[in-house]
């Protein structure tokens, strides 16, 4: 834990982080004028500072890696002169102080659909769509990096992707279509290969056909692999059942699609869908619909009962050396009141994130459903909360979880527990370990009465490979840092 320190900078949010090879680690910090980047070492002694400046309606650093032994972040700018989204790396030069700004690629702004990571600032020229519409995604290792940018078609989906490899030589520039009206494709995710940089896209389709489902999802999953020169794809449905999400995930010889499912509608969920795909011929080797287990209804509810849970959202999946999938999603919803004012007048509307319990569950390689816990949790604010929802990692066959609360563990029956509270004023950092059988039990890592500053829970950084987090505390210009290292 480093020691508090004032930060000039008092407004900024932790983006994201780089660890390096010698287990040190870069701090990615955004404010009102640019980025603030630290480097730390093992114990989180600083090393060394760097300030790039770029206003926000000119830019933003997307994310960053570690471009062989240095440091590399990705640009997209906005060239108003050409009308232009442009592309850039910044590579940390030997000299350790410097960036080396190099172009990748650009496109036409007229062209583009308002992607997520730029939509607050490319306005009137581009027009808005509802799927996810720009990603970066790195490989595993970093081997390989890859964009996918939605381009503007209304009678198609259409994307643009580009694939590097670590010292940003281009491998792969392809044109993705699929003939159908971009608002009946939803793009899930993208994943791409540590071994030769293929692209593994997957979209959710409303199609003509599966509109005359009787029952089940109206829809269907395709999962598309794009590689130099190459693009195959297959289909699979939700058959009478809901799918709301897929995500994908690589392994070193399999491919999955995890999610969950319901036998009632999108919004429900009943247990866990999870599919094993051959990543070179697409085949699906298995598809397996489980529902929640007893244990985690007793979680849940302290009784067994047969009722669907609503609003969860993936936090992580980590897929293990044996190619068991451990899933860490949250109950997270938002909920909009209006009150009244004098003389039935229409009063204020006040906005409520709700943090919920977590869920955690173990899949075997074949689709089976090993084991599902529910943590039961309750927080809530006015505002989205770095303080609240929780970080994770998995190592050594446990999984960690690392949750705010007020110090007060409530009770429930059956011998059940609840963790409350937490905030930017006050937090007990409290660690929840679950082994291998599913079974688990929690310890206080800080005592908010001894902290001079509250950490965030729900915004830690990764580094060593997952076995270690760093956290972020503040109050006001007051910070300080604390690394938990994981064996």
């Amino acid at each position: 834990m480093t020691d508090v320190f004032k930060d000039n900078r008092k407004f900024t949010d932790l983006s994201f982080s780089v660890s390096d090879n010698n287990k040190g680690v870069y701090l990615v910090r955004r404010y009102n004028k640019g980025y603030y980047i630290d480097y730390y070492d093992s114990k989180l002694n600083i090393i060394k500072a760097y300030d790039i400046e770029m206003l926000k309606n000119e830019g933003n650093i997307e994310n960053a890696f570690l471009r062989g032994d240095k440091l590399c972040l990705i640009e997209s700018f906005y060239n108003k002169p050409t009308k232009e989204l442009q592309y850039y790396s910044r590579t940390l030069q030997e000299d350790g102080m410097s960036f080396k700004r190099e172009f990748l690629f650009s496109i036409p702004l007229k062209d583009i659909k308002k992607p997520n990571f730029f939509s607050s600032w490319l306005g009137k020229d581009s027009k808005s769509d509802n799927d996810v519409l720009g990603m970066f995604k790195t490989s595993t290792s970093a081997n390989f990096i890859a964009f996918t940018i939605d381009i503007l078609d209304n009678e198609a989906e259409k994307h643009f992707i580009f694939v590097y490899d670590n010292n940003l030589n281009p491998i792969n520039q392809t044109e993705f279509t699929r003939g159908i009206k971009d608002r009946k494709f939803i793009l899930q995710n993208i994943d791409v290969s540590d071994i030769d940089g293929t692209v593994y896209l997957l979209g959710k389709t409303y199609t003509k056909n599966k509109k005359e489902k009787i029952t089940g999802g109206k829809y269907q999953f395709e999962l598309y692999k794009i590689g130099n020169n190459e693009q195959n794809s297959v289909v699979f449905d939700s058959e009478t059942k809901y799918i709301g999400s897929l995500t994908t995930k690589i392994a070193d010889n399999n491919l999955f699609c995890v999610g969950f499912y319901s036998l009632k509608n999108d919004n429900r969920y009943k247990g866990l869908v999870h599919l094993a795909i051959d990543p070179n011929s697409l085949s699906i080797k298995s598809s397996t619909y489980s529902p929640f287990t007893p244990q985690f209804i007793i979680d849940k509810y302290g009784k067994e009962k047969d009722k669907e849970l609503r609003n969860i959202v993936f936090r992580e999946v980590f897929i293990t050396d044996t190619d068991e999938a451990i899933i860490h999603a949250e109950e997270f919803y938002i909920e909009i009141t209006q009150s009244m004012g004098a003389n039935g007048m229409m009063g204020g509307q006040y906005t409520t994130y709700n943090y919920r319990d977590v869920i955690c569950a173990k899949i075997s390689s074949d689709g089976k459903l090993v084991w599902a816990r529910n943590i039961n949790k309750k927080q809530t604010s006015g505002n989205p909360d770095r303080y609240l929802s929780f970080s994770s990692s998995h190592i050594n066959g446990k999984s960690y979880l690392f949750i705010n609360s007020n110090g007060k563990v409530r009770k429930l029956r059956n011998d059940r527990i609840e963790f409350r509270g937490g905030s930017s004023n006050s937090a007990y950092l409290t660690a929840v370990i679950i082994n291998s059988e599913g079974d688990f039990d929690f310890s206080y890592v800080v005592d908010s009465n001894h902290a001079e500053v509250p950490f965030e829970a729900g915004a830690a950084v990764v580094s060593d490979n997952g076995k270690a987090l760093v956290f972020k505390g503040r109050v006001g210009s007051k910070k300080q840092l604390l690394k938990i290292s994981i064996n």
